[in-house]
């Protein structure tokens, strides 16, 4: 059964500080992914400012994630994404980014690395 999961457009800003390798921003909440075979991830770069380093990148990526039926309210997520797609200093707007993914569990969300 296909599946879809459309986010609307959104603007986000960074101020140059050093991130720790474990802060996402979600990009929605947790999917049903229980029946997907397969999926893409699309991301469309709209526009984009100055960024703080020459080597920034953002990523978009696909996780993982499964409740335990104990602790419903515990999502466990995956280490290893379903796909992913970087976006670099140097890339120009308007871009068209796409990534295949496999291997969904049974629930899967998008988050901003």
């Amino acid at each position: 059964m296909p599946g879809v999961l459309t986010i609307e457009r959104r603007d986000f800003q960074f101020d140059g500080r050093s991130l720790a390798d474990d802060q996402e921003v979600p990009l929605s909440g947790w999917v049903r992914t229980g029946d997907w075979a397969s999926g893409v991830l699309e991301v469309r770069l709209h526009t984009k400012g100055s960024w703080p380093s020459t080597t920034a990148t953002a990523v978009v990526a696909v996780q993982n994630g499964l409740p335990s039926p104990d602790e419903p309210e515990t999502m466990f997520v995956s280490a290893t994404e379903l796909g992913s797609i970087t976006i670099a200093n140097g890339d120009a707007a308007p871009k068209l980014y796409q990534a295949l993914l496999d291997g969904f569990g049974a629930y899967a969300r998008p988050v901003l690395l």
